[in-house]
Parts: C-alpha cells; structure tokens; sequence
C-alpha cells in the first residue's frame, strides 16, 4: 500500500492475547505494518483468555512508538495486581490472568506447566519420599515461584506504567477510553421548601472535570458499563466515546433492540463494532473475542479524528428530586456496611440516619449495624461486627479450597486482649504472640468479599497443630489434599513457619509421617 498525506487510524479493542485473529482484522481493515500513516490505537485488555500474550506484546514493542497509541484497560491492572500481590486469587483464573502468567513463561497455561511435571517426574523414575524426588520437587516448586518475576514480566509492567499508555486519547471529535470516562456519584440529601426532605438520587453524573480524575478514579471508570452511561445521557463532553470493555452485542439489545427480542444478537455468535444514530456519543468496539474468535477494527481518517462536530447526546433518563415520603430507590450506588458510629460520622446526626431508614437508603440488619443493601451476604456483616479477627481451621479450610464442607460455625483465632465474641455460631481461639498471629495471613476473595484468613502453608502447620479438635474424617479429607498437591506447596516456607511454634519437633514429625 503506497503511503499517502493523510494518517489512517485503526482502532481496536479487548484482543485478549488471541494475536493471530487481530492480525486477521488488521489485514482485513488494510493495515500495512510498512505504512508509516497507518496508526493503530488500542483500547486495552491485550492479555487474557486468549494464548498468544507474548505475541501481541512483541508486535507492539516492534511497532515505531509514534504509531502506537496504547489505553489502559482493565486487564492491565489485573496483571500488575497479581504480580505485585504475589498469589493468585479466584478472579485471576476467572479472567485468565493466572494462564498469561505462564504463558509469557513458554507455557500454553498452568495445566500444560503442571502436564509437564508429571511428565518429567515420571521419565526420571524418581522414587517418592527419596533426595533426589524431594530435589526435583523443590526444582519445580522454585521454578514456578519464579514464574511472576521472569524478565519478560518485569519489562511488561514497566512498559505498562510507562508513558507509552495513558487513560485516554482525546482529539477534535473523539475521546478513546477502554470502558467510560470517570464519572462522580452523587447523593444528596436536603431540607426541601415546604418542612419535608428531598432525596436526589443520581447513581452517577457526568463531571466536567474528569480529565483531572486520578489513576485510581480511571482504574474504576475501566470497569464500568458504557451502553448504561450512554442510555442515561451521561457523556455531555459534546465528542463520541470509543470504547471496548463490554461486548457489543448487548449494546444493540440494550439500546437498539430493547423491545424487539427477536433481533437479538448471540453474544457467542456476533458482536459488531456499535455505531447508531440514536446513540450518537457511543461506538463499542468490544467483539468478545474468545467466544467469536474476531477482532473488531474501526477505521478512521485523519481528517475524521480531528474535525470537531458537536454531538448532541439524548439523555433517556431524568432523574428528579421527589419528597421523601414517595420515594423509590431504583438503582443502588455501592455496598457499604456502617456500625452506628460510623453511619452518624456518614449522614450526620441520627435524626437523618432515621429519615434514610425510613426512606430505605440504608437498611438496619442487626443491633448496632446499618447496610446500604437490605441482604447484604452474611459474612460481610460478620466481618463489619468482628474486626481484628483472622479465619482458621474449618472456616479458612473451606475459603482456600481445601475442603468442600461449608461449615457450620465461624472459627476464627484473635489477639489475646480482644473482645471476647460469645455468639453460638462463633468458635474462637486466642493467641498470645502477635507476630505468631499474624503469621501467613493472606487476604483472600471469596465471591467478591476479601477475607482475612491464613495461606495453604501456615494452614499446614494449623492442621497439624490441632489434629485432635478436627473430626478424624474431616482431618484425613484435609490431609488428603495436601499429599494430593504436594508440588504446590512451598514447604520451605512451612520450616520457616514452624520454627516460630514452640511444638515444632511434634509437629515436624507429624509432618513427615503424614503429609510427606
């Protein structure tokens, strides 16, 4: 392709490190590597779900910087959240950021990593319990401990915090984010001039300063969903948003075809770049690659980019002040728990905490304990009603996924001088060293709520350690486990652990009788 004047923008969005399909549509689009016209901007999320990461990274870094146009996604931060975290958490294997981890390692995923243990340990012969099967175990157990800091990784993260990205890309007519510009929630709650009270209720308003927001306001505005703020006639910056992030098929059911379930797109099936008259400060671009395996390409001159016509944005919904007495909350703003102080410290004095209560903007759900959701799960109130504690035993057995059995009782250990928890559901255990406590706690997410519990290894040494409070299938059920998944447990750290414990030659023994 002979390069002309003009630059040729090719947008796109959510690759997910299926590289050999963006290549597809970038060559379908009339991409030409040799163009120096040719600009590509990408929206972010280039990792995940797809098994080429390594690819895509290095087809970019080879690209003349002056040709690349990089936004943040998401997904970006989840990796960096999971390298600099150190462990991985349930949403890191839900969003495939565990594989990519191996992957960028020259591995397809963490079964082809583990795949090939097995059949390394089984070629050599190694007999269990021997030195050299004990070597080759610590060889492997290193090997994948190292995994989240191989020079690849490091040099990804530092492009990524790099000025090569940014949280937008705005021109004449367009603003590129990969959800949503930063928006600012809003809730007032006001004398009214006839003796009543007025609630406003806007779950989010447009902010005129939103391209002063911080990195941790673009962080959560990546995370948002961009056919709800256009339906609602948030964007008022007068340029059309383009944006990934949600797929576009639910985009043209939301927005186009509401009412006509007929027309319906299957999300598996086909998700087209969205353009509509109707919703002219909106183009999606998201194509939810890892279930239709396409990339969506928008294509863009220069003299598009640049030139300015204002967009005249339809606000669908109206949101007005009505007396509190008729009131009807519709959408909720957050999730939040509040002891009675803090629920004062929040609406002011108790007089407005009452008129919320009666206008159900926040719920009482104990003695003492007050909840922006009238349900909220019950170990978000346990956690708001006993602080300081750490989950132990059958209770963070159960959270790591060691054992199934939902149990049927809090078992939690706190520090000496704490409160003293006397509920009938509640087991509690009392520790007289505070760094012991504090030993291996880890926090954890467990359906979206973080929980202070103890890692796999220092729940080793608890088992252990309690062997005659756990019932005796229960124990050999947990035991089972740990001989099961040997190769992931870092028994390095468990030595180190145990030399903190004042039984540690009884619980030494125990472990090498049981476990090892």
């Amino acid at each position: 392709m002979k390069n002309s004047s003009q630059k040729t923008y090719l947008i796109s969005s959510d690759i997910h490190g299926f590289f050999d399909e963006w290549m597809k549509a970038l060559e379908e689009a009339g991409f030409d590597k040799e163009n120096s016209n040719h600009i590509l901007i990408v929206l972010g999320d280039i990792f995940d779900r797809g098994r080429q990461p390594l690819e895509i990274y290095k087809f970019l870094r080879n690209l003349p910087i002056e040709r690349r146009i990089l936004v943040r996604g998401n997904h970006e931060q989840l990796l960096k959240d999971l390298v600099n975290r150190g462990f991985a958490e349930s949403h890191d294997y839900h969003n495939g950021t565990v594989d990519t981890i191996f992957q960028l390692n020259g591995y397809h995923s963490e079964k082809d990593f583990d795949h090939r243990y097995f059949k390394e340990l089984t070629e050599k012969g190694l007999i269990y319990g021997t030195t050299e099967y004990q070597n080759f175990k610590k060889k492997w157990r290193n090997r994948r401990k190292n995994l989240m800091t191989n020079k690849t990784i490091v040099e990804i993260l530092d492009w990524i915090d790099s000025n090569e990205w940014c949280n937008y890309y705005e021109t004449g007519r367009y603003i590129f984010v990969h959800s949503y510009i930063p928006l600012r929630k809003f809730i007032n709650f006001a004398k009214s001039e006839w003796n009543g009270y007025i609630v406003y209720d806007k779950p989010k308003e447009y902010r005129e300063d939103w391209r002063d927001a911080t990195d941790e306001e673009w962080d959560n505005a990546k995370w948002g969903c961009p056919w709800q703020y256009e339906e609602q006639g948030l964007n008022r910056t007068g340029k059309t948003i383009v944006c990934g992030h949600w797929h576009t098929s639910d985009f043209f059911n939301n927005l186009i075809y509401k009412n006509e379930k007929s027309k319906h797109l299957d999300v598996r099936v086909s998700n087209p770049i969205f353009k509509s008259d109707k919703y002219p400060g909106l183009i999606g671009l998201d194509a939810c690659t890892a279930a239709t395996l396409k990339v969506n390409v928008l294509i863009l001159k220069e003299s598009e980019l640049w030139t300015w016509i204002p967009v005249k944005h339809v606000i669908i919904f109206e949101w007005k002040s009505v007396k509190i007495e008729k009131l009807r909350i519709n959408t909720k703003i957050w999730i939040m728990i509040y002891t009675y102080s803090e629920a004062i410290r929040k609406f002011g004095t108790d007089y407005n905490l009452k008129q919320f209560l009666s206008c159900k903007k926040i719920y009482k759900i104990g003695d003492g304990v007050y909840s922006t959701e009238s349900n909220p799960k019950s170990i978000e109130i346990f956690l708001k009603t006993h602080p300081n504690i750490i989950f132990t035993l059958e209770s963070a057995l159960y959270y790591l996924g060691i054992s199934d059995e939902i149990p049927s009782k809090y078992v939690i250990v706190s520090d000496k001088d704490s409160t003293k928890y006397k509920e009938k559901n509640v087991i509690q255990y009392f520790c007289n060293d505070k760094r012991l406590l504090t030993l291996g706690v880890i926090k954890l997410s467990h359906n979206g709520i973080t929980i202070p519990v103890y890692n796999k290894e220092r729940m080793l040494v608890e088992v252990l350690r309690y062997k005659n409070k756990l019932p005796y299938d229960y124990y050999k059920e947990v035991i089972r486990y740990y001989r099961d998944h040997l190769y992931e447990i870092d028994f390095e750290l468990v030595e180190s652990y145990l030399k903190s414990f004042p039984k540690k030659d009884f619980i030494q023994r125990a472990l090498r009788d049981e476990v090892l």
